[in-house]
């Protein structure tokens, strides 16, 4: 027996409460344990899952949140969770035992991640960090051999070099009833609905486009981007020009209805627009934001609406962003995931108990998250790598109606959409999310694990999907859509729904 056993089992045998052995933290009760090992669980979720082999004889063990005043922690952290001591103190196992921490991650800011810190001894003055820990969701594990007291905390990250971020392929692209494309001589070619000049400068407007045509005077494109009711398009200098209902122009509030806008900030590397508002990511890993901001939705800490970009508060190092509905949302270099404006967009915008967020709060602290798009749920994953999604309550969902990120059931992914699009087989309207692995292989799937029929394709390189609409790019460079067409925005030259992929005409990406 280890000599830890040995001083816990004499304080059980002569009383639990005996100064040695917790004094006033112990409670009574706890988990029995032995050589075949088990879970103990404690209040607000904490637990200790014991592998077989870690105690050589039983043992009762118990694992209980204390009065955090009592705790003096080192400097420069600070607590997000309840310190949590075991009893017996100082319980040395055999086999490293994994311990499960609860914290609040509405407490996690840009600049800090959370760490979890244990110490040995029963004084609580020697804190060591617990290497390895990992982050999921609002809990933290990690792998001890021995301790007395854990909690989580808030740890500085290390300092390093802002990123470099590099434009993500983004050739097409799919609004509410239009869509766009970028060829790889930069030349840029739309379709679909046109009320608002959402076809690009000197269109026909109100008169929609059943295939693709070349917007005239726009080259040196390498991404296109469709916002509330129009196009960005970045080129490869930078700078992004933007038509349609776009708030590019000067004043960014007025629709640019006759003319390309430029807007007025150079090295950008992504767009993305919700319901009146965009965000631009620029190569230094910062964000910018302009539009609508009724519900927070640019960041700034306040509900102006300014006459031009600013800044995203206190986030950096940003690797990309998206804005549905009245929010936004960015993950980070480290996998962080933030989000602020309206909770009531369809996106897990947590904790509870808010209805607007005026700047950014960390949301979800997976480190498996490395990237994110937006359809009817919020999608993350790390490519090629799981999904998780999460979403609203009130539309129905694909795999989830939650606030929190559910794994989804389906195979590796490198790229995905979701959104309400039109079962193949049935001909009606469900909820789909469409997913492409590191094959290129593209497959419909409409609930967990369920693949839709005769929804797939092999070779595919790029994927969007829009209100009812899907589009996807091969490695050949054509281009095919599915899904509603009543304003020829599947570019197949007709205005019929269409329930199978089909090519786009008169368009080749290479």
């Amino acid at each position: 027996m280890k000599i830890g056993q040995q001083f816990g089992v004499a304080c059980l045998a002569a009383l639990l409460a005996l100064a040695g052995c917790g004094g006033d933290d112990d409670v009574a009760g706890g988990q029995v344990l032995g050589p075949n090992g088990g879970t103990v669980s404690g209040p607000q979720g904490a637990a200790i899952v014991v592998p077989a082999g870690a105690l050589a004889q039983t043992l009762e063990l118990r694992i209980e949140p204390i009065d955090a005043a009592s705790v003096a922690l080192p400097a420069a952290v600070e607590r997000v969770g309840a310190v949590h001591a075991l009893t017996p103190h100082g319980t040395a196992f055999a086999a490293p035992v994994t311990v499960n921490l609860p914290f609040d991650a509405s407490l996690v800011d840009a600049g800090r991640n959370v760490q979890m810190l244990k110490t040995t001894d029963a004084a609580r003055t020697v804190w060591t960090a617990v290497a390895g820990a990992t982050v999921s969701g609002n809990r933290i594990s990690g792998a001890v051999d021995a301790f007395s007291y854990v909690v989580a905390v808030l740890v500085p990250l290390p300092p390093g070099p802002a990123p470099t971020v590099r434009a993500m392929p983004r050739r097409i692209a799919v609004g509410t009833g239009f869509a766009a494309a970028v060829r790889a001589d930069g030349s840029v070619w739309t379709w679909g609905r046109n009320d608002d000049r959402q076809l690009g400068p000197g269109s026909t407007r109100g008169s929609d486009r059943l295939q693709p045509a070349q917007v005239t005077g726009i080259g040196n494109a390498v991404a296109v981007f469709a916002l509330s009711d129009g196009f960005a398009v970045l080129r490869a200098d930078g700078r992004v020009l933007g038509w349609g209902y776009t708030f590019l122009r000067t004043q960014f509030t007025q629709p640019v209805v006759d003319g390309a806008g430029l807007l007025d900030l150079a090295q950008v590397v992504q767009v993305a627009g919700g319901n009146g508002h965009t965000l631009a990511l620029l190569a230094d890993g910062s964000v910018w934001a302009w539009g609508a901001n009724l519900f927070g939705q640019l960041g700034d800490g306040t509900r102006d609406e300014p006459t031009e970009p600013v800044r995203v508060g206190g986030l950096g190092s940003v690797v990309t962003i998206a804005a549905p509905g009245n929010a936004s949302m960015a993950v980070l270099v480290d996998r962080s995931t933030w989000a602020w404006g309206s909770k009531q967009a369809d996106v897990c915008l947590g904790p509870p108990g808010f209805d607007v967020l005026t700047a950014p709060q960390r949301v979800l602290t997976s480190s498996s998250f490395g990237a994110l798009v937006h359809g009817q749920h919020a999608l993350l994953w790390q490519p090629v790598g799981e999904l998780s999604a999460c979403g609203p309550h009130d539309v129905p969902p694909i795999y989830v109606a939650s606030d929190t990120p559910r794994r989804v059931n389906v195979s590796a992914v490198a790229t995905a959409v979701s959104g309400r699009f039109y079962d193949s087989a049935a001909a009606q309207i469900h909820p789909y999310l469409f997913a492409v692995d590191g094959q290129g292989v593209l497959q419909g799937y409409s609930g967990p694990g369920a693949a839709a029929s005769a929804v797939s394709a092999s070779g595919v390189v790029e994927l969007a999907g829009g209100q009812g609409t899907v589009l996807f790019a091969k490695s050949d460079g054509s281009v095919w859509s599915w899904g509603e067409n009543d304003h020829g925005q599947l570019g197949d030259g007709t205005r019929e729904r269409r329930t199978v992929p089909v090519r786009v005409v008169g368009l080749t990406l290479n």
